[in-house]
């Protein structure tokens, strides 16, 4: 069984491990983001891929954090997401 190569790279504020697969292709994760995975064709392809992965994660959490501050009234009103983003 080949030895996976590990390419590891930092995306935004994270870094993420790319492995060769064996059948082609990269897999890539970001173990600071559970449930942060995708994939490519090429490394290129996958390094595109897990960036908009990292970008969406960012944009669920500060929704999620939006969602509790407006539960427990630290937060009174939500008028637009992107300012959630800043």
């Amino acid at each position: 069984m080949p030895i996976k190569k590990i390419i590891r790279r930092k995306i935004l504020h994270c870094t993420a491990i790319f492995s060769r697969e064996s059948d082609g292709g990269y897999s890539v994760k970001v173990p600071k983001l559970p449930g942060c995975f995708s994939q490519g064709d090429t490394f290129r392809e996958a390094f595109k891929n897990i960036k908009e992965a990292v970008e969406l994660y960012d944009a669920m959490e500060a929704v999620r954090i939006a969602k509790a501050e407006y539960a427990s009234g630290k937060l009174r009103e939500i008028k637009d997401l992107r300012e959630l983003m800043k």
